[in-house]
């Protein structure tokens, strides 16, 4: 780790660990959460909120501090308003994985998009490693101008 990683260096570190397509990144506030980054602007919204009594599926990764994972076009078509936008990446499966601090505090979470081999249980903690080890981006302030945390 080195005293410039930012939210643009997400995706890098996270596909190191496994096929990842795109990411989206939101950080929480008290009823919603921020969206801050995204590796797919084009696509996907780099700004804006969400209120947690729309998202599901967001609400129970702030609440169990536990990776949720999506997979098949079926259920992808479900539970993701954007889904043919997934789809369209080549991406069959989302895994939700919370950002947690040293301490355990869940302050936003990491939305990655890819092939459902690319989440098996051993990638899955690689990921979460990595996700984690971002917290201090979504702990600054300035998160959204790319501020380089650590």
């Amino acid at each position: 780790m080195t005293s410039t990683r930012s939210l643009s260096d997400l995706l890098p570190e996270l596909a190191a660990q496994a096929d990842i397509r795109a990411l989206t990144a939101l950080l929480y506030h008290d009823d919603r959460a921020e969206r801050v980054f995204t590796s797919h602007a084009e696509i996907f919204a780099g700004s804006g909120f969400k209120l947690f009594a729309d998202a599901p599926t967001m609400a129970r990764v702030r609440d169990t501090g536990a990776p949720i994972l999506t997979k098949g076009e079926d259920a992808l078509r479900a539970g993701f308003p954007d889904a043919q936008s997934i789809l369209d990446l080549g991406a069959d499966a989302i895994v939700n994985l919370p950002v947690r601090t040293e301490n355990g505090e869940v302050v936003g979470q990491v939305n990655l998009m890819g092939g459902e081999e690319a989440f098996d249980a051993a990638r899955l903690e690689a990921l979460q490693t990595v996700a984690d080890s971002f917290s201090c981006c979504f702990l600054r302030t300035d998160t959204k101008k790319g501020a380089p945390c650590d």
